[in-house]
């Protein structure tokens, strides 16, 4: 059963609180990931999820203005900021008190290598989304070219076409995919 964090449950407006809710629903688990993958404990991760909330709830008009592109990128950026925030205190804390020597360091990730990540993330999720809505031989001819790395004479094999006709096919299915992601702002 899914819980949702107290901020959200607590909001008075109900079309904020609405919207609030239909907003974690959705990205629950990027929301989570992205703090477990800077603290590495679940429950923490769970605690800064609900922490990002608060933040996220006092930006709400901000929020309702974005697409879903930077809505993604929004919310995310403030889990990670959370999360940074939250292993700087503690490092902090830790420098001030005597350690027992049973914690484990913990090594701040690099601020731009965390960056590339999750705005990889969220394009790799956005990408396979739209994947999802194209036609399954389109769908198949760019898995095979960009994932599976085959070789047009491959590809032309498998769909029973012309080697030279893999590149107007390749074009027509990228065109298909550019279109979805146009449609529907992702």
């Amino acid at each position: 059963m899914m819980t949702l964090p107290i901020a959200i449950m607590m909001m008075e407006d109900g079309d904020d609180r609405s919207f609030m809710e239909k907003l974690y629903i959705q990205h629950r688990y990027l929301l989570f990931r992205t703090a477990y993958n800077i603290v590495r404990h679940p429950q923490t991760a769970e605690d800064i999820v609900s922490e990002a909330c608060v933040s996220l709830i006092e930006n709400i008009n901000t929020l309702r203005k974005l697409n879903i592109c930077k809505l993604r990128a929004y919310i995310v950026t403030t889990v990670r900021n959370v999360s940074l925030d939250y292993v700087r205190k503690r490092d902090r804390q830790s420098e001030k008190y005597f350690l027992t020597g049973d914690e484990k360091s913990f090594d701040l990730p690099d601020q731009a290598q965390v960056d590339d990540d999750l705005i990889r993330m969220i394009e790799v999720d956005i990408l396979r989304k739209a994947l999802r809505k194209i036609h399954k031989t389109e769908r198949e001819l760019l898995q095979m070219k960009y994932f599976d790395m085959a070789t047009d004479a491959q590809i032309a094999e498998k769909f029973h076409i012309g080697t030279n006709s893999v590149r107007y096919y390749l074009t027509k299915a990228r065109r298909s995919l550019r279109r979805i992601l146009e449609e529907e702002e992702l």
